[in-house]
Protein backbone atom coordinates (compact mmCIF):
# COMPACT_ATOMS: atom_id res chain seq x y z
CA UNK A 1 0.00 0.00 0.00
CA UNK A 2 3.26 2.71 0.81
CA UNK A 3 4.76 1.83 -2.54
CA UNK A 4 1.55 2.61 -4.42
CA UNK A 5 1.25 5.80 -2.79
CA UNK A 6 4.92 6.47 -3.05
CA UNK A 7 4.50 6.02 -7.01
CA UNK A 8 1.38 8.25 -7.45
CA UNK A 9 3.11 10.73 -5.48
CA UNK A 10 6.34 10.59 -7.56
CA UNK A 11 4.16 10.23 -10.81
CA UNK A 12 2.15 13.77 -9.58
CA UNK A 13 5.24 15.49 -8.70
CA UNK A 14 7.50 14.28 -11.83
CA UNK A 15 5.40 13.06 -14.52
CA UNK A 16 8.46 12.58 -17.13
CA UNK A 17 10.42 9.80 -14.84
CA UNK A 18 6.72 8.36 -14.10
CA UNK A 19 5.59 5.23 -16.45
CA UNK A 20 2.18 3.88 -15.66
CA UNK A 21 2.62 0.16 -16.00
CA UNK A 22 -0.41 -1.59 -18.04
CA UNK A 23 -0.91 -5.09 -18.59
CA UNK A 24 -2.23 -6.31 -21.85
CA UNK A 25 -3.52 -9.78 -23.44
CA UNK A 26 -1.65 -11.10 -26.55
CA UNK A 27 -4.64 -10.94 -29.29
CA UNK A 28 -6.41 -8.33 -27.06
CA UNK A 29 -7.12 -4.69 -26.54
CA UNK A 30 -5.39 -1.61 -24.64
CA UNK A 31 -6.00 1.92 -23.93
CA UNK A 32 -3.85 4.49 -22.34
CA UNK A 33 -5.74 7.39 -20.78
CA UNK A 34 -4.66 10.29 -20.56
CA UNK A 35 -5.17 12.78 -17.35
CA UNK A 36 -5.54 17.07 -17.40
CA UNK A 37 -4.40 17.01 -20.76
CA UNK A 38 -2.89 20.14 -22.33
CA UNK A 39 -2.01 21.87 -25.39
CA UNK A 40 -3.74 21.84 -28.92
CA UNK A 41 -1.39 19.13 -30.84
CA UNK A 42 -0.15 15.97 -29.20
CA UNK A 43 2.52 13.26 -30.37
CA UNK A 44 3.56 9.62 -29.14
CA UNK A 45 5.95 7.81 -29.59
CA UNK A 46 6.85 4.32 -28.66
CA UNK A 47 10.65 3.54 -27.54
CA UNK A 48 11.52 6.70 -28.36
CA UNK A 49 10.60 6.45 -32.20
CA UNK A 50 7.52 8.79 -33.33
CA UNK A 51 3.67 6.81 -34.01
CA UNK A 52 1.70 9.78 -35.09
CA UNK A 53 0.92 13.25 -33.89
CA UNK A 54 -2.54 14.47 -32.89
CA UNK A 55 -4.75 17.82 -33.61
CA UNK A 56 -7.16 18.03 -30.64
CA UNK A 57 -10.30 19.02 -31.13
CA UNK A 58 -13.84 17.30 -32.39
CA UNK A 59 -13.07 15.53 -33.49
CA UNK A 60 -9.14 14.82 -33.33
CA UNK A 61 -7.37 14.45 -36.46
CA UNK A 62 -4.26 12.39 -36.70
CA UNK A 63 -1.58 11.55 -38.56
CA UNK A 64 0.68 8.47 -38.77
CA UNK A 65 4.17 8.34 -39.38
CA UNK A 66 4.47 4.39 -39.04
CA UNK A 67 1.59 2.79 -41.19
CA UNK A 68 1.80 -0.43 -39.23
CA UNK A 69 -0.36 1.16 -36.55
CA UNK A 70 -2.95 2.83 -38.78
CA UNK A 71 -5.33 -0.46 -38.89
CA UNK A 72 -5.14 -1.08 -35.33
CA UNK A 73 -4.53 2.62 -33.38
CA UNK A 74 -8.12 4.75 -32.67
CA UNK A 75 -8.15 8.14 -30.48
CA UNK A 76 -11.31 8.17 -28.40
CA UNK A 77 -12.42 10.70 -25.73
CA UNK A 78 -11.70 13.90 -28.55
CA UNK A 79 -7.88 12.31 -28.76
CA UNK A 80 -7.35 11.83 -24.62
CA UNK A 81 -6.39 8.55 -25.34
CA UNK A 82 -4.88 5.96 -27.13
CA UNK A 83 -6.35 2.46 -27.98
CA UNK A 84 -4.15 -0.21 -29.60
CA UNK A 85 -5.95 -3.20 -30.23
CA UNK A 86 -4.53 -6.63 -31.44
CA UNK A 87 -1.93 -6.98 -29.26
CA UNK A 88 1.38 -9.06 -30.21
CA UNK A 89 4.27 -9.52 -28.01
CA UNK A 90 6.33 -7.26 -29.95
CA UNK A 91 3.64 -4.34 -28.89
CA UNK A 92 5.57 -4.41 -24.99
CA UNK A 93 7.25 -1.21 -24.36
CA UNK A 94 7.11 2.54 -23.57
CA UNK A 95 4.58 4.76 -25.05
CA UNK A 96 4.99 8.43 -24.02
CA UNK A 97 2.24 11.44 -24.75
CA UNK A 98 3.67 14.91 -24.80
CA UNK A 99 3.99 17.94 -26.28
CA UNK A 100 5.03 21.50 -24.74
CA UNK A 101 3.65 21.48 -21.73
CA UNK A 102 2.35 17.81 -21.10
CA UNK A 103 3.85 14.66 -21.16
CA UNK A 104 3.02 11.15 -19.67
CA UNK A 105 4.47 7.72 -19.82
CA UNK A 106 2.99 3.82 -19.48
CA UNK A 107 4.51 0.75 -19.96
CA UNK A 108 3.12 -2.09 -21.90
CA UNK A 109 2.70 -5.82 -21.27
CA UNK A 110 1.71 -8.08 -23.10
CA UNK A 111 1.14 -12.11 -21.91
CA UNK A 112 -0.39 -14.98 -23.65
CA UNK A 113 -3.96 -16.33 -22.33
CA UNK A 114 -2.77 -19.26 -19.63
CA UNK A 115 -4.03 -22.43 -20.85
CA UNK A 116 -5.46 -25.41 -18.57
CA UNK A 117 -2.76 -26.15 -16.20
CA UNK A 118 -1.69 -30.00 -16.50
CA UNK A 119 -1.46 -31.88 -12.73
CA UNK A 120 1.61 -35.33 -12.78
CA UNK A 121 2.29 -37.48 -10.40
CA UNK A 122 6.35 -36.74 -9.22
CA UNK A 123 6.36 -39.71 -6.80
CA UNK A 124 4.45 -42.36 -4.48
CA UNK A 125 5.64 -43.67 -1.51
CA UNK A 126 2.74 -46.13 0.21
CA UNK A 127 2.97 -48.69 3.33
CA UNK A 128 0.62 -49.64 5.71
CA UNK A 129 0.06 -46.74 7.33
CA UNK A 130 -0.66 -44.46 4.29
CA UNK A 131 0.53 -42.78 1.65
CA UNK A 132 3.07 -39.61 0.31
CA UNK A 133 2.53 -38.47 -3.36
CA UNK A 134 4.08 -35.86 -4.96
CA UNK A 135 2.62 -33.84 -7.76
CA UNK A 136 3.69 -31.06 -9.86
CA UNK A 137 1.46 -28.44 -11.67
CA UNK A 138 2.43 -27.28 -15.14
CA UNK A 139 1.38 -24.97 -18.05
CA UNK A 140 2.32 -24.29 -21.24
CA UNK A 141 1.28 -21.18 -21.82
CA UNK A 142 5.11 -18.71 -22.39
CA UNK A 143 5.82 -16.57 -19.87
CA UNK A 144 5.32 -15.36 -15.97
CA UNK A 145 3.06 -17.20 -13.74
CA UNK A 146 2.28 -17.96 -10.31
CA UNK A 147 0.81 -21.07 -8.86
CA UNK A 148 -1.00 -22.24 -5.63
CA UNK A 149 -2.44 -25.05 -4.03
CA UNK A 150 -5.58 -25.71 -2.05
CA UNK A 151 -8.37 -27.80 -1.01
CA UNK A 152 -11.69 -26.25 0.43
CA UNK A 153 -10.71 -23.15 1.48
CA UNK A 154 -7.02 -24.11 2.93
CA UNK A 155 -4.38 -22.89 1.01
CA UNK A 156 -1.56 -25.89 0.95
CA UNK A 157 1.19 -24.26 -0.99
CA UNK A 158 2.20 -21.42 -3.41
CA UNK A 159 4.91 -22.91 -5.52
CA UNK A 160 4.51 -25.76 -8.38
CA UNK A 161 5.26 -28.56 -6.40
CA UNK A 162 2.71 -30.16 -3.63
CA UNK A 163 3.23 -32.51 -1.28
CA UNK A 164 0.61 -34.60 0.38
CA UNK A 165 0.58 -37.05 3.02
CA UNK A 166 -2.69 -39.25 3.84
CA UNK A 167 -2.87 -41.42 6.70
CA UNK A 168 -5.07 -44.13 5.16
CA UNK A 169 -4.20 -47.77 4.25
CA UNK A 170 -3.41 -47.97 0.61
CA UNK A 171 -6.20 -49.36 -1.63
CA UNK A 172 -9.29 -47.18 -0.24
CA UNK A 173 -11.24 -44.62 -1.67
CA UNK A 174 -9.34 -41.38 -1.54
CA UNK A 175 -11.90 -38.91 -1.65
CA UNK A 176 -9.51 -35.93 -1.17
CA UNK A 177 -9.06 -33.47 -4.02
CA UNK A 178 -6.50 -30.71 -4.39
CA UNK A 179 -6.70 -27.88 -6.56
CA UNK A 180 -3.97 -26.42 -8.17
CA UNK A 181 -4.57 -22.41 -9.30
CA UNK A 182 -2.28 -20.89 -11.84
CA UNK A 183 -2.54 -16.97 -12.99
CA UNK A 184 -1.12 -14.29 -14.73
CA UNK A 185 -2.04 -10.08 -14.70
CA UNK A 186 -4.64 -11.17 -17.31
CA UNK A 187 -6.06 -14.80 -16.87
CA UNK A 188 -6.29 -16.97 -14.21
CA UNK A 189 -7.16 -21.11 -14.53
CA UNK A 190 -7.22 -24.25 -12.21
CA UNK A 191 -7.51 -27.85 -12.53
CA UNK A 192 -8.24 -29.90 -9.07
CA UNK A 193 -7.12 -33.35 -8.93
CA UNK A 194 -6.97 -36.34 -6.70
CA UNK A 195 -3.39 -37.60 -5.62
CA UNK A 196 -4.09 -40.96 -5.74
CA UNK A 197 -6.38 -41.02 -9.13
CA UNK A 198 -3.34 -38.96 -10.63
CA UNK A 199 -0.34 -41.51 -9.45
CA UNK A 200 -2.46 -44.32 -10.44
CA UNK A 201 -2.83 -43.20 -13.83
CA UNK A 202 0.51 -42.15 -14.67
CA UNK A 203 1.69 -45.55 -13.29
CA UNK A 204 -0.56 -47.54 -15.71
CA UNK A 205 -0.11 -44.99 -18.87
CA UNK A 206 4.14 -45.15 -17.96
CA UNK A 207 3.78 -49.14 -17.71
CA UNK A 208 1.73 -49.17 -21.24
CA UNK A 209 4.47 -46.70 -22.85
CA UNK A 210 7.33 -49.00 -21.53
CA UNK A 211 5.65 -52.05 -22.64
CA UNK A 212 5.51 -50.61 -26.55
CA UNK A 213 8.82 -49.28 -26.48
CA UNK A 214 9.89 -52.99 -25.11
CA UNK A 215 7.93 -54.18 -28.35
CA UNK A 216 9.19 -51.56 -30.65
CA UNK A 217 13.14 -52.98 -29.89
CA UNK A 218 11.51 -56.78 -30.09
CA UNK A 219 10.72 -56.32 -33.42
CA UNK A 220 13.40 -54.15 -34.87
CA UNK A 221 16.17 -56.73 -33.53
CA UNK A 222 13.76 -59.20 -35.35
CA UNK A 223 13.92 -57.31 -38.49
CA UNK A 224 17.59 -57.55 -38.35
CA UNK A 225 18.58 -61.15 -37.05
CA UNK A 226 16.20 -61.54 -40.10
CA UNK A 227 18.10 -59.50 -42.83
CA UNK A 228 21.52 -60.70 -41.53
CA UNK A 229 20.55 -64.50 -41.87
CA UNK A 230 19.18 -63.87 -45.38
CA UNK A 231 22.53 -61.82 -46.33
CA UNK A 232 24.27 -65.05 -45.07
CA UNK A 233 22.36 -67.65 -46.84
CA UNK A 234 22.65 -65.83 -50.06
CA UNK A 235 26.35 -65.80 -49.45
CA UNK A 236 26.06 -69.37 -49.08
CA UNK A 237 24.31 -70.24 -52.19
CA UNK A 238 26.64 -67.95 -53.86
CA UNK A 239 29.75 -69.71 -52.66
CA UNK A 240 28.60 -73.21 -53.64
CA UNK A 241 27.97 -72.02 -57.14
CA UNK A 242 31.74 -71.15 -57.77
CA UNK A 243 32.76 -74.18 -56.00
CA UNK A 244 30.86 -76.80 -58.10
CA UNK A 245 30.62 -75.08 -60.79
CA UNK A 246 34.38 -73.77 -61.75
CA UNK A 247 34.38 -71.71 -64.95
CA UNK A 248 35.85 -73.17 -68.32
CA UNK A 249 39.97 -72.10 -68.92
CA UNK A 250 39.73 -69.58 -71.63
CA UNK A 251 42.09 -70.66 -74.83
CA UNK A 252 44.91 -69.34 -75.67
CA UNK A 253 44.88 -66.75 -78.02
CA UNK A 254 48.38 -67.97 -80.13
CA UNK A 255 48.87 -70.56 -83.18
CA UNK A 256 49.29 -72.96 -80.78
CA UNK A 257 45.72 -73.32 -79.57
CA UNK A 258 44.64 -74.10 -82.82
CA UNK A 259 42.95 -77.73 -82.51
CA UNK A 260 45.12 -79.11 -84.95
CA UNK A 261 48.91 -78.31 -85.60
CA UNK A 262 50.54 -79.56 -89.02
CA UNK A 263 54.04 -81.09 -88.06
CA UNK A 264 57.23 -81.02 -90.89
CA UNK A 265 59.86 -83.44 -89.84
CA UNK A 266 62.94 -84.31 -92.57
CA UNK A 267 63.57 -87.67 -92.27
CA UNK A 268 66.93 -89.08 -93.98
CA UNK A 269 69.69 -92.03 -94.25
CA UNK A 270 72.21 -91.33 -91.11
CA UNK A 271 75.44 -91.19 -92.30
CA UNK A 272 76.73 -94.03 -90.30
CA UNK A 273 74.27 -96.50 -92.09
CA UNK A 274 77.30 -96.63 -95.01
CA UNK A 275 80.45 -98.42 -94.43
CA UNK A 276 83.47 -95.70 -93.35
CA UNK A 277 85.02 -96.59 -97.11
CA UNK A 278 81.66 -95.96 -99.01
CA UNK A 279 81.56 -92.71 -97.32
CA UNK A 280 84.72 -91.42 -98.48
CA UNK A 281 84.20 -92.93 -102.21
CA UNK A 282 82.61 -90.47 -104.47
CA UNK A 283 81.65 -93.40 -106.67
CA UNK A 284 80.15 -95.77 -104.03
CA UNK A 285 78.50 -92.45 -102.54
CA UNK A 286 74.79 -92.57 -103.63
CA UNK A 287 74.67 -89.48 -106.49
CA UNK A 288 73.02 -86.12 -105.88
CA UNK A 289 69.43 -86.80 -107.91
CA UNK A 290 69.49 -89.99 -105.86
CA UNK A 291 66.80 -89.15 -103.59
CA UNK A 292 68.34 -90.01 -100.16
CA UNK A 293 65.52 -88.98 -97.96
CA UNK A 294 61.68 -88.28 -97.91
CA UNK A 295 59.64 -85.65 -95.78
CA UNK A 296 57.04 -86.77 -93.72
CA UNK A 297 53.73 -84.58 -93.05
CA UNK A 298 51.59 -85.45 -90.19
CA UNK A 299 49.13 -84.18 -88.31
CA UNK A 300 49.28 -83.86 -84.61
CA UNK A 301 45.82 -82.64 -82.67
CA UNK A 302 45.86 -79.73 -79.29
CA UNK A 303 46.32 -81.91 -76.23
CA UNK A 304 43.55 -79.74 -74.71
CA UNK A 305 41.36 -81.25 -77.20
CA UNK A 306 41.96 -84.78 -76.89
CA UNK A 307 44.92 -87.28 -77.50
CA UNK A 308 47.37 -86.74 -80.26
CA UNK A 309 46.48 -88.22 -83.57
CA UNK A 310 49.92 -88.95 -85.29
CA UNK A 311 50.05 -90.08 -89.14
CA UNK A 312 51.66 -93.51 -90.01
CA UNK A 313 55.15 -92.40 -90.88
CA UNK A 314 55.87 -93.67 -94.81
CA UNK A 315 59.03 -95.61 -95.07
CA UNK A 316 62.49 -94.54 -96.15
CA UNK A 317 63.47 -95.72 -99.32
Amino acid sequence: MEVSVCLLLACFLCPAVCALEVDGAEGGSVTFHLQDLKGEKLGWTFNGDLMLTIKLGEPPDPSFYDNSYKSRVTVPDDGSSLTISQLEKKDAGTYTAKNSVYRANFTLRVHSVLQEPKVTCVSRNCSANGCRYVLRCAVHTPGIASFSWSHGEQLDAEEPELVVEEKQPPGELDVLSYTCTVQNPISSRNVTVSPAAVCTENATHSAATDSRSFTGVISVTVIIALLILAGLLAFLIFRGRKIFNPPMPEAPATEVAAEYMTVYAEVGIAPQDFPRAQQNDRKKTPAPEVETSKTIYSTVQNMAQGPALLSKPEGLL
